[in-house]
Order: structure tokens, then C-alpha cells, then sequence
């Protein structure tokens, strides 16, 4: 089922790798991987979507679902194919919940709007929890660079490459801090609304 607000927050779906690790797992040393392929999780059942095969081939991809469905403007989602549908579905049954114009007179369109809210309410902290797990991970990868920078015997080819990983995790992890940010403000608010 797609999380509608979990969704229209992001930029576009995370591009993913799946790595191979070859060494044991080391918490001293950056352990040696290589990246198998890159995929996509589908937003609507949590699948996999692989890029390392043709276009034709895949099992899903990126789509624009347009304002039309989604009455808060265009949103790129992740789909698998046998998802696609389902999707849709789901959309235009919550797009027929509400009129054009929300009439707080009418007790279906008034029980619609509080559901809406405690779905706010509900996945707001789920979102807040997910985006401080992925800093916790990005803050994990920094750590794990600066060991092998510290320990490893690194040529300059090498402490570039680490060097230019650092900054790639820094950069993410800051995204992740300013959703954070946004995420508590939020909260704050609609702890407020709670406690009235």
C-alpha cells in the first residue's frame, strides 16, 4: 500500500546498492565489498526492482503519478509492474473520498479529514524513526572511513577515493538532518494539537 505522506516529502525514490562483502566483518577495519547492482524498493509492496537488467527486462521502474491521482501535485513513486495497477487503485479511491470542496457540514467529509490527520499524526513519528535510523547508518559509514583512513595503509589514489566517500556521506546525512529538522517541527505542532 503506498504511504502517501512518507511519499510526497521526498525528491524521488532512493537509489539503493547491494554489496558483497568478501572479509569478515571487522568494527576496526572497513571490510573489502564490491557492488553487485543497484535497485529501487517498491513503495507499494516493498520489493526489489533491479537496474543491472535491460529496461525490458525489469521487474519495475520509476513512474510520475500526476496531480490528477494525487491531489498534491506530481510524485515520482518506485512501482513493480504487478503493483502498478493496485496503485492506481488505491489512488483513485482516496481521490473519490473527497470532493473538490471539503465541507466540514458534511459528517462523511468531516470523519474523512480526521482520519487524515490522525494518519498524520500516526506516521509522523514512523517517518521520524526511519530517518533517524538512516542517519544512525550514514553516521555508521562516516565512522567507518575515518578508520580506514586512520589504520589503512592508503595510497593518495586511495585516501582520494575515501576522502570523496566522506563527503558523499556527509552530504546525505545532512539531508537526512534537515528532513529530521522539518520532522520535528512538525511534531511540535501537532504535539500541540494533541494536547489541546
Amino acid at each position: 500500500m503506498l504511504n502517501m505522506i512518507a511519499i510526497k516529502y521526498r525528491k524521488e525514490p532512493e537509489k539503493r546498492v547491494k554489496m558483497q562483502h568478501f572479509d569478515e566483518k571487522n568494527s576496526v577495519v572497513n571490510r573489502r565489498a564490491e557492488k553487485l547492482y543497484e535497485y529501487y524498493i517498491c513503495d507499494y509492496c516493498g520489493s526489489e526492482i533491479r537496474l543491472d537488467k535491460k529496461q525490458a527486462d525489469r521487474s519495475g521502474g520509476l513512474a510520475v503519478l500526476p496531480n490528477s491521482l494525487t491531489r498534491c501535485g506530481n510524485i515520482t513513486v518506485a512501482l513493480c509492474n504487478k503493483c502498478i495497477k493496485e496503485a492506481i487503485k488505491q489512488l483513485e479511491k482516496e481521490k473519490n473520498k473527497g470532493g473538490t470542496k471539503m465541507q466540514l457540514d458534511d459528517m462523511k467529509e468531516f470523519k474523512v479529514l480526521l482520519q487524515d490527520m490522525e494518519n498524520l499524526f500516526m506516521n509522523l513519528d514512523d517517518c521520524k524513526k526511519e530517518i533517524e535510523r538512516q542517519i544512525c547508518i550514514k553516521e555508521a559509514e562516516q565512522s567507518d572511513y575515518l578508520h580506514e583512513l586512520e589504520l589503512g595503509n592508503l595510497n593518495g589514489i586511495e585516501i582520494m577515493k575515501v576522502s570523496k566517500a566522506i563527503i558523499k556521506t556527509r552530504k546525505e546525512r545532512r539531508v537526512l538532518k534537515d528532513k529530521l529538522d522539518l520532522l520535528r517541527t512538525l511534531k511540535g505542532y501537532t504535539d500541540e494539537y494533541i494536547k489541546k
